[in-house]
């Protein structure tokens, strides 16, 4: 164990081994980094959704759009034009296009709001949000709370 981890707490330890994991460092790597064994990690990745998480991160839809524009340009460009197999690529490129919401979009609003809030926080003197025109204020706990209930309605989302 790190001498850095005696004093984190374990959602502290959760967090930095997401953020190791995010980043593409091994789970063998973050055990040792954070302190940790395989069998905890290995729950925190498949309770969190981490490897969705980590996908969405690296493929967004754009990226896919440039993808498959560049398919359909190479089908194109072939000598022996497939109508059948342009026809496809060209369904998978509207289908993106489409405006229809998938998991991966909805993560994605999820991590962006995540890191809003988290900004937030973090720029806050006091470690919480005030709500304007209310008595409510936002901490990490809540957070917290509202990022288990995200992870969960993704784990039974169906798409």
């Amino acid at each position: 164990m790190s001498k850095d981890n005696i004093t984190l707490s374990n959602s502290e330890k959760k967090e930095r081994a997401y953020k190791l994991f995010s980043t593409g460092v091994t789970q063998k790597e973050i055990c040792k980094i954070v302190g940790v064994s395989n069998v905890t990690l290995k729950k925190w990745k498949d309770n969190g959704c981490w490897s969705k998480k980590r996908v969405v991160k690296e493929i967004s839809v754009d990226n896919l759009i440039d993808k498959i524009l560049l398919k359909a340009d190479a089908e194109l460009d072939k000598d022996s034009f497939n109508a059948d197999t342009f026809s496809k690529i060209i369904s998978q490129l509207k289908s993106l296009k489409s405006g229809n919401t998938s998991v991966i979009d909805r993560m994605t609003v999820f991590m962006d709001f995540g890191e809003w809030v988290m900004a937030q926080l973090q720029d806050s003197n006091k470690g919480n949000i005030l709500i304007p025109d209310s008595d409510h204020a936002v901490d990490i706990n809540f957070y917290q709370i509202v990022v288990l209930l995200q992870d969960l309605y993704i784990k039974t989302s169906k798409d």
